[in-house]
């Protein structure tokens, strides 16, 4: 068994899952498409904006970014 560490290190990247009722994944396509944005791109957004909400650094990447 691959042994996993504590936290991810510089470049590499993690993933996350969350369940969203259709309505409000419909409206997060539809707001990716009319920015011509991708999702992976309006969450790692959202991400940022939760950390400065929190007062923390918003240092969350995307794996192409």
């Amino acid at each position: 068994m691959a042994k996993r560490s504590a936290a991810p290190t510089s470049g590499e990247v993690c993933n996350v899952l969350i369940r969203l009722n259709r309505e409000g994944w419909r409206e997060l396509k539809i707001l990716a498409a009319n920015e011509a944005r991708t999702l992976q791109s309006l969450m790692v957004e959202a991400s940022n904006d939760l950390l400065r909400k929190y007062g923390r650094r918003p240092l969350a990447k995307g794996p192409t970014d």
